[in-house]
């Protein structure tokens, strides 16, 4: 199918595309079979929690943080070129770069890596009730709400559902057998996991850090390939570093799309301007 109407301002395809998933980021892919090793991410202005609701100027905000920190990571990302002439020479013209990625199409982990830098209230809350995946950390006894960890804790994510590290190993071996993967092991994969994701969560709140910004907590997406030496390493896919992915402190004051969660239901025009101003914030601390 080609792009659909309301997408045309957007970007307008020569070739036909096919929509994989629709959401705050509309994800297409090339008919053409010589170019199905690469997605089209269009990032638009749709909040994640309610598709009704329009945030001014997410998409745009979204997918320059989504490219900035990729480019700037030293993991191996599913980013290619983002050189308007190369882009066009993928068939595309008329192309929106303030709102679209190009990316290899790697295939993600089914988990999700959470990182955490700063003690919240919910995950006090867990913690204190005995939720498995929270037992064993080097809790400081001191530690305050949107107090910072001295080291940033690191758990994975299952069909949405946070899980202790024993359970993350024994679904990532079901998933290496289920794609008869025998060179690596559940647990080298889990370790590798953790590594990349706190590496881009200490260079994210690094930088963010000089700007103003803490970084409470990110989720990430990891992809698995084969290298040039035939070696598996783990490849950042997925949305990145974004308001909608990861939750920024200034101050006092929480950053992201959040509001929109807490407030479901009984959402008022007011509660959509503080997101669209948490967006700005973002933008002008970070990508100035």
């Amino acid at each position: 199918m080609a792009f659909s109407a309301h997408l045309q301002p957007v970007v307008k395809m020569i070739s036909e595309t096919k929509l994989i998933k629709e959401g705050g980021i509309n994800l297409y892919s090339f008919s053409e079979p010589y170019m199905q090793k690469l997605l089209i991410s269009v990032f638009n202005d749709t909040a994640e929690s309610n598709g009704n609701i329009k945030i001014k100027d997410k998409g745009e905000i979204s997918c320059a943080l989504s490219r900035f920190f990729k480019q700037k990571s030293f993991l191996t990302t599913d980013l290619v070129s983002e050189d308007e002439k190369k882009l066009r020479s993928l068939s595309l013209k008329n192309i929106d770069l303030q709102r679209t990625i190009i990316s290899r199409n790697v295939p993600s982990l089914p988990v999700v890596c959470m990182v955490r830098g700063y003690y919240t209230q919910s995950f006090g809350s867990a913690y204190e009730k005995g939720k498995s995946w929270t037992q064993g950390l080097p809790i400081e006894e001191d530690v305050l709400i949107n107090g910072k960890f001295e080291t940033p804790f690191f758990n994975l994510k299952i069909k949405n559902t946070p899980c202790h590290e024993d359970g993350a190993i024994e679904y990532l071996s079901a998933y290496l057998e289920k794609n008869k993967i025998e060179d690596l092991s559940s647990k080298v994969l889990c370790l590798m996991l953790k590594q990349s994701a706190i590496s881009v969560y200490n260079e994210v709140s690094a930088f963010s850090q000089i700007r103003g910004l803490s970084v409470i907590d990110t989720r990430l997406k990891f992809g698995l390939e084969r290298n040039i030496e035939d070696k598996w390493e783990l490849v950042w896919t997925g949305e990145g570093i974004t308001p909608n992915t990861t939750r920024f402190l200034d101050g006092n004051n929480v950053l992201n799309e959040d509001l929109l969660k807490k407030n479901k239901g009984k959402i008022d025009e007011d509660v959509v301007k503080r997101v669209a101003n948490n967006y700005q914030i973002i933008a002008e601390r970070l990508l100035a």
